[in-house]
């Protein structure tokens, strides 16, 4: 064979500081499913995808015959993953529990708060690196725009 020949897979032709995921592959972590454009499932391992389960929003594995005996009204539990996860996209709001009511409600606001800086930062960070190091002068004015708004 020819001395370009380019096996795939063994990471001799990798751009330096270049990686992606998987195309099309979902991620799971305590029976929440994240797909690549960012939906949130669950997912139930009885019945079918025409029954209603498989990856659903409805019901997990574990609360298969709880939702089975009453589709209508069934709703997770506020603490399944499944629920925090789609809390955390801003799709539904949990109910406060008596343990989080008062004092403890405003120790979640600074917890909150004290993330999404810690998040503006390191975006502010990785965009600035984007910026100065980028060959390309259109990802380079892109990444300048885009640290703006984390600023």
């Amino acid at each position: 064979g020819g001395g370009s020949h380019r096996s795939k897979g063994d990471g001799e032709n990798k751009v330096k500081g270049y990686t992606r995921s998987g195309f099309g592959k979902e991620s799971s972590a305590n029976g929440v499913i994240t797909t690549a454009d960012g939906q949130v499932y669950t997912s139930c391992k009885y019945g079918t995808c025409a029954d209603g389960c498989g990856m659903n929003q409805t019901h997990s594995s574990k609360y298969h015959e709880q939702w089975k005996a009453d589709k209508e009204s069934f709703k997770l539990p506020s603490t399944h993953p499944f629920m925090v996860a789609l809390a955390g996209k801003g799709k539904i709001c949990l109910p406060v529990s008596s343990a989080t009511a008062g004092t403890n409600q405003e120790q979640i606001n600074v917890a909150v708060h004290q993330a999404l800086a810690q998040f503006k930062s390191d975006t502010a960070k990785k965009l600035s690196v984007l910026e100065t190091q980028s060959a390309s002068p259109d990802i380079a004015t892109a990444a300048g725009v885009l640290m703006n708004l984390f600023q």
